[in-house]
């Protein structure tokens, strides 16, 4: 029987939640009711439950700052987050706390057996994977290295230079991995991913295992271990190895090389993917990107790395503009992403999915913002030009997103602005640098690319022009 704990300050709805679950008749059990997140905080520092479920509006401590302390003290434990409100914020909260599903009030019946059921599963995986000191070498190899862990590792693997670290992804959830385990003196689900694992095992078993595996199951093989107490940099060159898999692969395997260096992949659609994010057009966002992974992918042979680190970018390049706009820190946290990308997900079909699904939401939410929708084409592009005035813009570009020819559009702002178009985003950059002289101590070189100028020269050439100073000379004098 799992206990679970119910946060949630309204207590009609509360009992109403717990009389719902009650008529399931799943074997799960009520430890705890909370009125807030204070009051289920202090019951969880001294009493052990399997699952929460919260509300996110709560008085004292809500859920934001609860889901905040369940991620920070116990990373594992499945989370059901109940809201009355379609809310951004609060959805992104819940998916950086890893919660199971994301419930809107009134909720049906279906919904929160739905979820239940999802929770039991992920606790009943749990308790079915091995001893705890399996866990705790996954935790060591994955970088959160602790003593038991090294000690279990080093009587693992005796004698340095006969064991690989392999770490295996299986892209069909029905196949069977129980050859991998009988050929490993270790081998375990990495935490959260059922299809993924680690596995040690003996050179002597390595070709034959990768002859017996079924064809739907990658593996990214290290360089041989010469020393245990160096697991990380091993379950790198995993990673490495996985990452470099390009389409045209034939082989499912794939061993680390340290002497493969990857060119930088030329990707020049970031621009428009942003534009498309920003004025809330979800589906022609997902279109493009779509299109553009497909391409790079299967045409021109990028590799797995490349297509992370495109997403990787529209991500980043996505926070910064949320929290320039909103002028707020947004509720997701790109080291994590960053993490997740780089080392759980290992085909086109997954990576392709979770960007599109990811950048697609906040697509979604800005569609309410109406973001360059005036009717006056000139107040759109200067509504561009303020956000990404540090971005290369050329007028090319802004006839293309616009719908309009470059040459009439340059007439038509020089018309209405008074100003050429090179002038005004020349004028904004300065500006973004004057300020940037006046309350910061970095060097003119490092501003210079900050507000959009690669040579920092023409910055100084064009700095001087507006302002008759060098840099030093208005910084000295601001």
């Amino acid at each position: 029987m799992y206990q679970f704990l119910i946060a949630d300050d309204e207590i009609l709805i509360r009992k109403g939640t717990l009389k719902k679950i009650e008529k399931l008749d799943l074997p799960i059990q009520c430890a705890f009711e909370a009125g807030n997140g204070k009051e289920a905080l202090t019951y969880l520092e001294a009493n052990p439950v399997d699952f929460v479920i919260t509300d996110m509006d709560m008085p004292e401590y809500d859920g934001v700052q609860f889901l905040d302390y369940l991620k920070r003290q116990f990373p594992e434990m499945p989370i059901i987050v109940i809201s009355g409100y379609q809310n951004f914020a609060y959805l992104q909260k819940a998916i950086q706390a890893n919660a199971i599903n994301y419930i809107l009030k009134p909720f049906s019946r279906e919904d929160i057996q739905k979820s239940l059921l999802d929770v039991i599963a992920i606790l009943d995986n749990k308790q079915a994977q091995k001893s705890n000191e399996n866990e705790v070498i996954i935790s060591t190899i994955i970088g959160h290295q602790t003593e038991l862990g090294m000690k279990a590792l080093q009587k693992m693997i005796p004698v340095p230079n006969q064991y690989y670290l392999v770490l295996s992804v299986c892209r069909d959830p029905e196949t069977s991995l129980d050859l991998l385990d009988q050929s490993a003196i270790f081998s375990e689900p990495v935490p959260k991913y059922a299809q993924t694992r680690f596995s040690l095992i003996e050179k002597s078993q390595i070709s034959g295992l990768i002859n017996s595996l079924p064809d739907d199951v990658l593996l990214g093989i290290s360089s041989p271990v010469m020393d245990a107490a160096a697991i990380g940099s091993y379950y790198d060159n995993c990673i490495d190895a996985l990452n470099s898999r390009k389409s045209h692969s034939q082989p499912a395997l794939f061993y680390y090389d340290s002497t493969v260096k990857n060119e930088k992949y030329a990707f020049p659609h970031i621009a428009e993917l942003m534009y498309y994010l920003e004025t809330g057009k979800e589906n022609v966002l997902k279109e493009k990107l779509r299109g553009y992974f497909e391409t790079a992918y299967f045409s021109d042979n990028a590799t797995l790395l490349d297509l992370k680190k495109i997403g990787l970018s529209l991500i980043e390049k996505s926070k910064q503009f949320l929290d320039d706009y909103y002028r707020m820190q947004s509720n997701y946290t790109y080291p994590e992403i960053h993490q997740e990308v780089l080392e759980r997900l290992f085909t086109f079909m997954d990576i392709s999915t979770y960007f599109l699904d990811f950048l697609g939401n906040i697509a979604k939410s800005m569609s309410y913002e109406h973001l360059y929708s005036s009717q006056d084409i000139i107040v759109n592009v200067k509504d561009y030009l303020d956000i990404h005035y540090a971005d290369p813009i050329t007028l090319d570009f802004l006839s293309d997103i616009f719908y309009i020819n470059s040459s009439y559009l340059s007439t038509l702002f020089k018309e209405k602005t008074g100003r050429k178009y090179v002038d005004y985003l020349n004028g904004l950059r300065i500006d973004a640098a004057k300020t940037l002289l006046q309350t910061t101590d970095r060097r003119a070189a490092t501003i210079s690319r900050l507000v959009g100028y690669d040579n920092e020269k023409y910055f100084y050439r064009v700095f001087k022009k507006f302002t008759d100073m060098t840099p030093e000379q208005y910084r000295k004098q601001k």
